[in-house]
C-alpha cells in the first residue's frame, strides 16, 4: 500500500471516524488523500460505527447529490458516531415522540429528509437568504463584527496578560455566527448562548448549566433536546 510522509498508512488501517484523533493530530488530510488516490469509493467498516461508504472525489460527490432517487438523506445514519451513541439518540428520539404522540419513524431534523419534502421544508425559508435580503442584513452583521472584534481585542490583551493564552474560538469566532443566526431567528441576545448550549449538547458536549448531581450525560443531552424543542427551562 501506499505509504505518507513519516507515517506508513494504509486502507486497512486508514481512521477518519474517530473525533479524538482530530483533536490530537488535527485533520486528517493525509487519510483523505490516500483514500481519493486508492479507493475513491471505500467501503468503511471499523469496530464501534456503523459502516458506511466514504466517497472523496469532488465529482462523485455531486453526482450522489444530485441523485435524490438512488441517494437517499433518510437511511440510517448521516453523523460519524458510535454505535451506542446512534443508539441512545434514536431511543431518546423515539421515546420523546411518543410523549408527545409523534410518529417515532419521522425524520428527528431536516437533514434527514428526501426530496420532495426536503425541497419543501427548505422553501419556507428560502426568501430570507435572496442577495437582496442578504444585503440588508451586512451592515447589521457588520456592526455586530466590529463590536465582537473590538471586544475580543481588550479580552486578548487581559487574558494573555493574566494567564499567557486566550480561547480564540470561545471569546471570538463563535460569537458571530451565533449572534446572526439568533438575530434571524429573532431572539434577545441573553438568548443567543442557549442556542450554543443546546447544540454543544446534541453532539455530546453537555455545559456546566446542563449538569444536574448524578445525572448521566445521555440524560442531561434528552433535557437540553427537550429545552430546546419547548423553550422550558430545567
Amino acid at each position: 500500500m501506499t505509504t505518507t510522509t513519516n507515517t506508513e498508512m494504509t486502507l486497512d488501517s486508514v481512521d477518519i471516524h474517530d473525533t479524538r484523533l482530530y483533536v490530537q493530530r488535527g485533520y486528517p488530510w493525509q487519510e483523505w488523500d490516500l483514500l481519493r488516490r486508492e479507493a475513491p469509493i471505500y467501503w468503511y467498516q471499523r469496530e464501534g460505527i456503523e459502516p458506511f461508504w466514504a466517497i472523496t472525489r469532488h465529482a462523485d460527490i455531486l453526482t450522489i447529490s444530485r441523485d435524490a432517487k438512488t441517494f437517499i438523506n433518510g437511511g440510517p445514519r448521516l453523523r460519524l458516531a458510535s454505535i451506542q451513541e446512534e443508539h441512545r439518540t434514536r431511543e431518546s428520539f423515539k421515546g420523546f415522540a411518543a410523549l408527545r404522540g409523534w410518529n417515532p419513524n419521522e425524520p428527528a431534523d431536516m437533514v434527514f429528509m428526501d426530496d420532495p419534502r426536503h425541497r419543501k421544508f427548505r422553501q419556507l425559508t428560502n426568501s430570507a437568504f435572496t442577495p437582496g435580503r442578504l444585503r440588508d442584513l451586512e451592515p447589521r452583521i457588520e456592526q455586530m463584527a466590529r463590536r465582537f472584534g473590538a471586544e475580543f481585542e481588550q479580552t486578548l490583551k487581559r487574558e494573555t496578560a493574566e494567564t499567557g493564552s486566550c480561547d480564540f474560538v470561545r471569546e471570538y469566532a463563535i460569537k458571530l455566527p451565533l449572534a446572526a443566526i439568533g438575530d434571524l431567528m429573532g431572539l434577545p441576545p441573553d438568548d443567543w448562548m442557549k442556542v450554543l448550549v443546546w447544540t454543544n449538547a446534541l453532539l455530546g458536549d453537555i455545559h456546566p448549566s446542563l449538569k444536574v448531581e448524578g445525572e448521566a450525560s445521555w440524560q442531561a443531552t434528552r433535557r437540553a433536546i427537550e429545552e430546546m424543542l419547548t423553550g422550558v427551562n430545567y
